[in-house]
């Protein structure tokens, strides 16, 4: 009754914090939260993603591989999430599949020659390497993108799930992918 914005989805008491968040903070200010990442997935999160994504102005996804909270089992995703004032349209910057802090800013600063750094390094471990292009720019274009390869059929753009995806490159198969006219 408090929260109608999370009707239909998966009880969990951070995902009230997130209204509330918006409902305090000023017009004018951030508010940089880390919470679990089960907003972006969940399939009945529609209607919620719809009034977050328009407040968000970055998404930086981890995985607990390297135990950057050691109480915290290392398959444990979650992100830091920069949210600010409602905006009309979605535009956020967005980095996935990181393990270490460090990779965000070093991909901002990096210059963008060579090629995206893999996940995982050639002779194991994970890649904590940064790339320019590792920074993906989402907006109702690419939202809409990801609501037709990951969503039912008629999903809005603003309410489409946000997938991890860890390169521009990637997001240009997956634009290829979804203006395919036909699908498996």
């Amino acid at each position: 009754q408090n929260y109608p914005l999370l009707k239909g989805q998966k009880a969990n008491l951070y995902k009230c914090f997130l209204p509330l968040v918006w409902r305090i903070g000023s017009n004018k200010g951030v508010q940089g939260l880390l919470h679990p990442e089960s907003v972006y997935d969940d399939p009945n999160g529609g209607v919620f993603r719809e009034q977050l994504y328009p407040r968000l102005k970055a998404h930086y996804q981890f995985e607990n591989q390297i135990s950057l909270f050691a109480e915290v089992h290392h398959n444990t995703k979650f992100s830091i999430n920069i949210y600010g004032d409602f905006k009309q349209k979605a535009f956020f910057k967005h980095i996935s599949n990181l393990f270490n802090t460090n990779t965000i800013s070093t991909s901002f600063e990096h210059n963008g020659e060579g090629a995206v750094p893999s996940i995982k390094k050639d002779g194991g471990g994970w890649n904590l390497a940064a790339h320019l292009n590792r920074i993906i720019e989402v907006d109702l274009q690419q939202l809409a993108i990801f609501a037709k390869l990951y969503d039912e059929a008629g999903t809005p753009a603003n309410q489409a799930r946000l997938p991890a995806i860890h390169s521009k490159e990637l997001v240009v198969a997956l634009e290829k992918l979804a203006n395919y006219p036909e699908k498996l």
